[in-house]
């Protein structure tokens, strides 16, 4: 089962490298063991929290190339985690923005790409294009823990959004938590 987990992740299965310690292979190849590891128990479920974010780029494409073939090959279902939008841009169907542990919008990868609906979102989509966005000052930590995790930096935050959180709550084909759109 190792061994055949090890070809599926595109690793050697010869006794030399079968006897390497960790500290003797590369950041890909430490990737790879993690994958393979997960792979031992035959998911079909697989949660990847940042399995690219410390490898070079050419590394990281071949990761991810190898997680989707992985995802065909065995019918996995994926739970991708990543702080980088544009590759998550590249690799998702469904997405989900979350913000301080809250997801705030939830729905297909195209659909929030090109609408976002929540103001968080549009300024992650920004920032990821290199746009400035102008937002409101910060307020101190205990008046946003009231209300909108968001609202210290939402440009368009209302007193409700100080007072009370939102709730997510499904509208036009995804979920949105967010005082500021419409049902």
């Amino acid at each position: 089962m190792v061994k055949s987990a090890l070809k599926d992740v595109h690793l050697s299965t010869d006794d030399a490298f079968l006897k390497r310690y960790p500290h003797e292979l590369n950041m890909g190849a430490l990737q790879r063991v993690c994958i393979a590891r997960a792979l031992v128990l035959s998911p079909s479920f697989l949660i990847a929290d940042e399995p690219t974010s410390a490898l070079d780029p050419s590394v990281q494409a071949k990761v991810l190339k190898m997680l989707l073939d992985l995802q065909t090959e065995r019918g996995l279902t994926m739970l991708f985690v990543s702080h980088d939008i544009a590759l998550a841009r590249k690799i998702s169907d469904r997405m989900g923005i979350m913000l301080s542990g809250h997801l705030v919008e939830l729905g297909r990868a195209s659909l929030i790409l090109s609408k976002p609906a929540h103001p968080y979102t549009k300024m992650l989509l920004e920032s990821a294009e290199g746009i400035r966005q102008e937002g409101r000052k910060m307020l101190p930590d205990e008046v946003a823990s009231k209300g909108c995790p968001y609202f210290p930096r939402c440009p368009q935050g209302r007193d409700i959004c100080m007072e009370k959180p939102p709730t997510l709550r499904e509208g036009g084909h995804r979920w949105v938590s967010c005082h500021l759109v419409s049902e």
